[in-house]
């Protein structure tokens, strides 16, 4: 469901990457498989990284004691990390201009930053500049075509643009990625019930309401347009219980 309130993010989940452009192929395949079995698939995760830049079961040498305590680290990855949440949070609180200016430190610090462009890209959205907000989504994918924020922002300026059938596409490959990204699924079955895909709503609607029982801190909640959990699962559940009864009387198909 759009809403004409900003969308804040999500921060993205770890996910396996086949290398260089056969990662976008795999996404597709699975595409194609979903569609046929209609149920959500998790690609596996990725084995967690080792913490530190010393092989695991190595420590100090005999000689040399341990560093006394101090501050963690921060490498490049723990300041964008940083940067993304704060962002974020700036956003939430529609403070744009300063969000800006975190996600374009982003970019100078690495400028293939993936999370960097689609905050920009966001921005650009909310604010109704549309080709700018494409062209940074589709730099946050050549980056890194795996994050599901990626797909969703595609989904809403699809379906902002009346393009509906690639808008389902979209939040399709949202839902792929991460099977519980609730408002993919909300607003999926916003798009079936408007296409009388009554079926396919309400399947929908019954995914969202499930993931957020199952989490009641679901971050997707950040795309919600300003819908509380509570409003969303009530929502849902009102949407499911009208196509249960309308359904005897449309076509079996649908």
């Amino acid at each position: 469901m759009l809403s004409s309130k900003p969308h804040p993010w999500v921060k993205p989940p770890a996910a396996p990457r086949p290398d260089g452009a056969a990662s976008l192929r795999w996404l597709e395949s699975m595409i194609g498989q979903a569609e046929g079995a209609r149920s959500a698939v998790t690609p596996p995760r990725p084995a967690a990284a080792a913490p530190g830049p010393a092989a695991v079961g190595s420590g100090p040498s005999p000689e040399a004691p341990p560093p006394p305590p101090g501050p963690a680290r921060r490498d490049g990855a723990l300041a964008e990390e940083e940067l993304w949440e704060r962002a974020l949070e700036l956003f939430a609180e529609e403070r744009f201009e300063e969000a800006r200016a975190l996600f374009e430190e982003m970019i100078r610090s690495n400028p293939r930053s993936a999370r960097a462009h689609l905050g920009l890209g966001f921005l650009y959205a909310n604010l109704g500049v549309e080709d700018r907000s494409r062209e940074h989504a589709e730099t946050a994918r050549r980056y890194d075509d795996l994050v599901p924020e990626i797909y969703f922002l595609h989904a809403i300026l699809d379906e902002k643009n009346g393009e509906v059938e690639q808008a389902i596409a979209n939040y399709q490959r949202v839902i792929l990625l991460q099977p519980d990204f609730a408002i993919a699924h909300f607003n999926l079955g916003n798009l079936y019930l408007k296409l009388h895909r009554h079926r396919d709503a309400r399947r929908e609607f019954g995914n969202a309401a499930a993931a957020l029982s199952r989490d009641p801190e679901n971050r997707s909640l950040r795309f919600s347009g300003g819908l509380s959990r509570e409003a969303v699962i009530h929502f849902c559940e009102l949407q499911r219980d009208q196509i249960a009864h309308a359904l005897p009387r449309k076509s079996k198909g649908r």
